[in-house]
């Protein structure tokens, strides 16, 4: 049963993500509004992946990550954001994510998520 927390202080940017998601089979998700949130609600319930909007306001996306691989360096990560693919892979090196998500990520993107997430956590199918 894949847990899953959206970070994000725009849950309608993710809302087709999500809908996605919970279209799966015992996909479980949880909403929090900004890094402080997203790691006590990571130490809580283990997620199994987290997907971090760029935008969250109380830090940022880069310093969420660092911390959450602070706390655990298996974590599985993904980051909704808009830069180019180069500048996102320079920017954020490093840090382990999973993958980049577009602005208003949808049902492929949820799709692909859940293949990867997967295939880097076999227990989750």
């Amino acid at each position: 049963m894949p847990k899953i927390l959206l970070v994000t202080p725009s849950p309608a940017s993710l809302a087709t993500l999500s809908a996605a998601l919970l279209a799966m089979p015992e996909v479980k998700i949880a909403w929090v509004s900004a890094g402080e949130q997203a790691l006590a609600a990571a130490a809580e319930s283990r997620p199994d992946l987290i997907v971090v909007d760029e935008q969250i306001r109380d830090m940022s996306a880069q310093s969420l990550l660092n911390r959450l691989l602070l706390w655990d360096a298996m974590v599985n990560t993904a980051v909704v954001s808009g830069r180019s693919e180069e500048d996102f892979h320079e920017f954020y090196e490093g840090l382990g994510i999973m993958a980049q998500l577009p602005l208003h990520p949808g049902r492929a993107e949820a799709e692909q998520l859940m293949r990867r997430l997967g295939e880097l956590s076999p227990a989750v199918d």
